[in-house]
């Protein structure tokens, strides 16, 4: 026993007064440095997250001891319109050592501030386009449920001469969402050969409200013709013979 309160001790005290792991913040180690373990009942930690224009960093937000029912965040983490968030948590017995986080819980805001409901989806992952035939993009994504607030409906697909210039308001088209596919594409109409263009993919509530991410495919240009055809040839594997090799 006296071993391990040791070890707890140097892994969690601040010998020289630095800044405090964030667990430790919320454990109140600044204010004994280290010397003990003031919430020896543990308590819950609270993450949170913004996610536009991209997905920020977790930031403690909030503590409750483990016998509540309830955990709210610090007064000075407020909601602001416009505004995507995912909320965590993990549990800490106290003695300084903190658990795997929880699966995030996402919520949204809309222009006036209101609750978004139902909640929106998490945004695709991985999408790329690749040029077909007659001028056409094939674009590719996938859809990962993790941290989501709500499965989607469906995935609307966007697109512009460049990244800067891709047309939120007017989607190409939507491909429905499959529960437990992760794996998605869509075929697009042909363009001009040799223009660029660049796609988007955002996932939409059963409102028909997309979540806002700005994750884009690279630039990509158009082909009137296809690549050649692939050609299959048989091989004959054989054996080297050495004359020196070893009976």
């Amino acid at each position: 026993m006296a071993s391990q309160r040791l070890r707890q001790f140097i892994e969690n005290c601040e010998p020289f007064g630095g800044k405090a792991a964030p667990n430790a913040f919320a454990l109140a180690y600044p204010l004994t440095r280290g010397l003990c373990f003031p919430l020896l009942a543990g308590a819950y930690i609270l993450k949170r997250r913004i996610l536009y224009p991209t997905p920020g960093p977790w930031i403690d937000c909030g503590m409750a001891f483990k016998s509540a029912t309830t955990i709210r965040q610090y007064p000075g983490f407020t909601h602001t319109a416009g505004q995507g968030y995912q909320y965590t948590v993990a549990v800490t017995d106290g003695n300084g050592y903190i658990s795997q986080h929880y699966e995030p819980v996402r919520v949204d805001f809309d222009g006036e501030g209101d609750l978004i409901t139902p909640a929106l989806p998490v945004w695709p992952l991985d999408m790329r386009a690749v040029a077909i035939v007659d001028g056409a993009f094939t674009v590719y994504w996938i859809y990962d449920p993790y941290g989501q607030g709500a499965a989607p409906a469906d995935f609307a697909v966007y697109e512009g001469g460049d990244v800067e210039s891709i047309d939120y308001e007017s989607p190409l088209g939507t491909v429905d969402y499959s529960v437990n596919v992760r794996g998605y594409s869509y075929d697009t109409d042909g363009y001009d050969d040799g223009t660029a263009h660049a796609f988007a993919v955002r996932a939409r509530n059963s409102e028909g409200v997309e979540e806002q991410n700005i994750y884009t495919t690279s630039v990509v240009i158009a082909r009137a013709t296809g690549p050649a055809d692939g050609s299959i040839r048989a091989i004959t594997p054989t054996e080297r013979i050495y004359a020196d090799r070893p009976g």
